[in-house]
């Protein structure tokens, strides 16, 4: 039960709820990508793996690595600070150009901009 714990909590982590989001968006309810080619949806889809999940993956690694933290799961509550900071920073950058990208579907600028917030 232990073990089915811990792979539920793996899957859910809030650092992968973002892309599932968008995976549903982009698979299960095209309707908003009306006109995107299957590349240019995996275009999307890369870009917000890149800054909702790796990018805070990799700073909480950096953070380990340098002794910012004193573990990668952030038991303390000292050690949630700085990747709660850059998170916010990696997810106002992904709102910040998909904004700026002209043609981009507005439910993905609003949806960036709600995880941002």
């Amino acid at each position: 039960m232990r073990r089915l714990a811990s792979l539920l909590s793996f899957l859910f982590h809030p650092v992968f709820v973002p892309v599932y989001f968008l995976l549903f968006l982009l698979y299960v309810h095209p309707i908003h990508f009306l006109g995107y080619t299957g590349p240019q949806k995996k275009i999307v889809l890369l870009q917000s793996i890149a800054l909702f999940t790796f990018f805070p993956l990799v700073t909480v690694a950096l953070l380990k690595a340098l002794g910012f933290i004193s573990s990668i799961q952030l038991k303390e509550q000292k050690d949630r600070i700085i990747p709660l900071v850059a998170s916010g920073i990696w997810y106002f950058w992904i709102w910040y150009v998909w904004k700026n990208i002209p043609g981009q579907p507005s439910v993905t600028i609003h949806y960036a901009l709600g995880v941002w917030l």
